[in-house]
């Protein structure tokens, strides 16, 4: 990591950030001696990112904005307005699938596949998903019009560095 001041690497820790439900690491700088946080494209934010992420997912899913409320409510404790969903919508759309291919999410269950045949026009397609068990998170997603064997390596594959590290059992 870099100062975003100096561009200097001569950082060090130097304490948390603290708001209404994020904690942040602050680091300092040893060159020009400015202090800031990691950017992520979160900064500012009240929220964690990955309740951010999580809404903008739903949102990206069809669900509705009182729905999206319930859920988040319902799974994770925090309530949101419907003008702060629309908020993140407009500022991170552009950033939700580069961002959701680098998170790392917490497995809090068993993962399940699932596999749904659609038919648009007499043609097959595939869409395969792997799903946290608990929280309904989708881990990775394929679709697809054939089920050959090279789709689904490397479907696998990038399920399996979003979360290897976390699973108990490994075969």
């Amino acid at each position: 990591m870099r100062c975003p001041y100096c561009k200097s690497k001569d950082i060090v820790k130097a304490g948390k950030k603290y708001n209404k439900y994020v904690e942040k690491q602050l680091y300092l700088c040893k060159s020009c001696r400015r202090r800031f946080v990691e950017r992520d494209g979160f900064e500012g934010m009240s929220y964690p990112k990955e309740i951010i992420l999580k809404t903008l997912h739903l949102y990206a899913e069809g669900l509705s904005l009182s729905k999206i409320r319930d859920f988040i409510w319902q799974h994770e404790g925090y309530y949101l307005y419907d003008s702060v969903i629309l908020y993140w919508v407009k500022k991170y759309a552009h950033l939700l699938k580069n961002f959701e291919k680098k998170l790392k999410p917490k497995i809090k269950g068993r993962i399940h596949m699932d596999e749904v045949v659609l038919k648009e026009k007499g043609k097959k397609i595939y869409d395969i998903n792997a799903v946290d068990g608990k929280t309904g998170y989708n881990l990775s997603h394929l679709l697809t019009d054939s089920l050959s064997l090279p789709y689904f390596r490397r479907f696998f594959r990038e399920l399996k560095q979003k979360i290897y590290d976390q699973c108990l059992e490994r075969y």
